[in-house]
């Protein structure tokens, strides 16, 4: 290929991305399963999840409240 040349390559990615459960470890002769978790993106997923419940939490509330 030249260069600038774009390719025109095709796929059946559909633009997802995959990022990796985790990587097996080699090390005298034995072969270790280390899993690639991100503990900062766990935690930012409960942080939005909690914040989401407290604001509905808060509608049914206040709705409640406006009923009596």
């Amino acid at each position: 290929r030249d260069k600038g040349e774009q390719g025109s390559g095709s796929g059946g990615g559909y633009g997802f991305g995959a990022t990796p459960a985790g990587v097996f470890v080699l090390k005298d002769g034995d072969a270790i399963w280390r899993p690639a978790i991100d503990v900062n993106r766990i935690v930012l997923g409960g942080q939005f999840v909690a914040v989401v419940l407290l604001l509905t939490l808060r509608t049914i509330l206040k709705k409640r409240r406006r009923r009596r």
